[in-house]
This record gives C-alpha cells, structure tokens and sequence, in this order.
C-alpha cells in the first residue's frame, strides 16, 4: 500500500466553468502511473458524503492518482439553477483534466461513477473521449421512472405502509416523471394534481436538492443508450445489502453494456450496502442497521483487479 497526500487544482469543465478539483497522490509509485476519476452522485451538501475521500484514499494506496470535484450546485453562485448537463460538461471536463495531468498515463485513466455519477459517467465519457475503462457503483441503467417507482415500494414496504398507499405514492412517482418527459410543465404546475408528492419529497422546485430542469434531463436520457459510441470495458459494482440500487439495476448495466457491443464485467460485493458500509440485508440498510465503517478498500480492490487486466 503507498501513501498519499492530496492537492488542489483547477480545470475547466467542456462549458469553460472553472471548477476546482482535489487530487489524490500515491508517494514513491512509478510514473506514469493510472488514474481514476471519481464521479460524484447526488449528494445533498459537500459535507454529506464520506464516500469519495475514503474511496481516494483507498485507490491511491493502491498506486492511482485519484481526482475528484464536488457537485456544481455547492460551487454555484447563490441562486444559479444548476442542471445535469451542466454536471454532465462538468465530468467530461475533469476527464481531459486527468488525461493531461503530469505523471499520468494518459491511456490508463478511467472513470468511476458512484450511484447517480454511474450514469452520468458513460455520457461524460463518450463527450470527453479517452476513457480506458468505465466503472460504476450501485447505479442503474433503467429509465429513471422506472427505477424510482421500485425505490418507492419497497422502500415503503419497509417502511410498514400498507399496500394502498404504497401503489398511491408509486402512481405519483410515475406521473412526475411521466409529466417531466412530455410536458414542460414548471413549478406548481408540476405537482398540483400529484397525490403523494409532498410525502415523496417532490416539490414545485425539484427533488432531492436538485431542479426541475435537472429531473427532466435525468428523466429524459436514455441510460441503456449511453453504452452506445464507448470504445472501453465497462465494470459494474453492486453491494448485496444495497437498498438502492438492486439486481434489476446492476442487470441493466450489463445488459446495456452487451447491447452496445461492449465487454461488461459485474461483481457484487456481499455483505455490503449503498455507502459501502458492511449489513445484513437491504432492509437492514435501510432502516441504519450497518455493522461498521465504510469498507472503500472493497471497492478499490474490485476495481484494481479489474483495470489492472485491461
């Protein structure tokens, strides 16, 4: 295992934003050496996910340079609507980056997408070019409607609804983004005749943070499409006690991954929920029930293996 220290940098993302990177450094590896780019999913604050630092502290000790950004939205002007395109040029733009960083080979740099980012990283990666691999974790390649009604059942079977109110709030997940896909419809507009929405979290401005403009680019991209133009393997990771992300998602992956003439591995890793940390069952994930720490050396380990035969 190397050590590593860690540095700040800028890059411009493909619309010329300036965004400020973080770089994670191996000490003593031989250069040029492999890098990962991390791609964020859908944190709530930058304060909310442990994930990424311990992913790039994991990955480096395992002799990659790891770069890694905070979502726009935090590094936005006060008010600025921040949408998934904009994340999207954002990925793309820190793909260049790494491909040109000092001491990288830039034929070994790939991407890793976590969650939501496992989405966005197959799109970032046909418009930034370069890739040598594309991995992902606890994402999906489903239409978002489709998978986010599946969250809402069973998330609320959990969570000891009963079965009609379970299908109520399914019905108005469906419906949002139904209306998010052929309509253009804003703000109240959107969600006056939702049953359910407020319950859901889905308001006039958007959901989970983000903005109406962001869900209809989300809601409207063609996951199982975006394998197609890649010239690079494809890795997907899932955790068997994810309660995010389940076996018709990490399916999906692979599935579009064939369709695209691609070479597509998956490995699930047992024991281990949505944050990595270790847990008995999805379930048990989803009520708190984990058993320790995040476990990111799983993850770096899969993936090492992986990007060390290609």
């Amino acid at each position: 295992m190397y050590k590593s220290r860690e540095q700040t940098a800028t890059f411009p993302a493909q619309d010329g934003v300036e965004r400020e990177a973080r770089v994670t450094l191996p000490d003593g590896v031989e250069e040029p050496c492999p890098a990962v780019l991390l791609v964020h999913g859908l944190a709530s604050s930058p304060q909310d996910d442990p994930l990424e630092p311990l992913l790039a502290g994991a990955l480096a000790g395992l002799g990659h340079v790891v770069v890694r950004y905070a979502p726009r939205l935090f590094a936005s002007p006060a008010g600025e609507e921040v949408d998934w395109e904009m994340e999207l040029a954002d990925a793309a733009g820190a793909l260049s980056f790494t491909r040109s960083r000092p001491g990288v080979d830039p034929e070994r740099v790939f991407m890793l997408g976590l969650s939501l980012g496992g989405m966005s990283a197959p799109f970032a990666a046909r418009r930034g070019g370069g890739a040598r691999g594309v991995a992902v974790w606890g994402s999906t390649a489903r239409p978002w409607g489709e998978y986010m009604a599946d969250n809402v059942r069973t998330q609320l079977h959990w969570a000891g609804r009963d079965r009609d109110r379970i299908e109520t709030l399914v019905r108005c997940a469906l419906r949002w983004c139904a209306l998010l896909e052929i309509t253009e419809h804003e703000g109240e507009d959107l969600v006056r005749d939702l049953a359910g929405a407020r319950r859901l979290g889905i308001t006039a401005g958007g959901y989970h943070g983000r903005s109406v403009r962001f869900w209809r680019q989300v809601v409207r991209a063609d996951a199982s499409s975006s394998y197609l133009g890649l010239d690079c393997p494809v890795l997907s990771v899932r955790g068997s006690a994810d309660c995010a992300s389940h076996p018709e998602d990490h399916r999906s992956i692979l599935e579009a991954t064939r369709s695209a003439g691609l070479t597509g591995t998956g490995v699930v890793l047992d024991g281990i929920d949505h944050g990595l940390r270790p847990c008995s069952s999805p379930e048990d994930s989803y009520r708190g029930r984990c058993e320790g720490p995040p476990q990111a050396g799983a993850l770096a380990r899969v993936f090492a293996r992986w990007a060390g035969r290609l």
